[in-house]
């Protein structure tokens, strides 16, 4: 089963709100500019905050330690396949630059907000879906990213997820994804995969249930 273990936030432009200056409320503190909660996110795993982003119903907007806003490498990407952990999502994703920074080294903090929807996320004209074997599925497909003169070019890094389900993966640099899924995983109405990353509006596809 795919399962997310890394985000990339690299896109994400900072934010001038200051954590330090915001008040606390239940599940983080409260950014008055955009009335959305912030969580603390510093100290946690690449995978839980993958996770947490993935598998959330709302954007998630976070604190995050600037360790994690290093982008993923090729050789990264590469070493671990198309199934590999690194993702790219959707959301208004926050990394909060803290007052120590200003006067303190390192472990540091930085803040990032979500630009508006700057791109769109596109599903590539071909997907397929394998016959069920030992138990799974495997979606494979291609997405794409429409820049602003109209062309498009493969989406790295993209999630994608299969909706109401723990379950997701990520494009690699062609823009290719395989997704396993457990049949017994499977809704019992349409199957939808989402499509998403950083900044850009998402696509939900029906696929074939196989």
């Amino acid at each position: 089963m795919s399962t997310p273990q890394r985000i990339d936030l690299s896109r994400m432009p900072k934010c001038p709100a200051r954590w330090d200056r915001m008040p606390v409320v239940p599940g983080g503190r409260l950014c008055e500019a955009c009335d959305r909660t912030i969580v603390d996110l510093r100290g946690m795993t690449e995978q839980a905050i993958a996770e947490l982003h993935a598998f959330s119903e709302e954007p998630v907007c976070g604190l995050y330690d600037t360790d994690r806003l290093r982008p993923p490498t090729a050789e990264e990407v590469r070493g671990r396949g198309m199934t590999g952990p690194t993702l790219g999502l959707l959301g208004l994703l926050l990394a909060g630059r803290t007052e120590a920074q200003d006067t303190s080294p390192p472990p540091a903090t930085e803040q990032l907000q979500a630009p508006a929807d700057s791109a769109t996320v596109l599903p590539d004209s071909a997907w397929s879906a394998s016959a069920a074997v030992n138990d799974t599925v495997v979606y494979t497909g291609r997405i794409l990213e429409r820049l602003a003169d109209g062309s498009e070019e493969p989406l790295a890094f993209a999630l994608v997820a299969l909706r109401g389900r723990r379950i997701g993966t990520q494009t690699d640099f062609d823009g290719r994804f395989r997704l396993v899924v457990p049949v017994d995983s499977l809704p019992e109405g349409p199957v939808e995969l989402l499509y998403q990353h950083v900044g850009m509006t998402p696509m939900k596809v029906t696929v074939d249930r196989v």
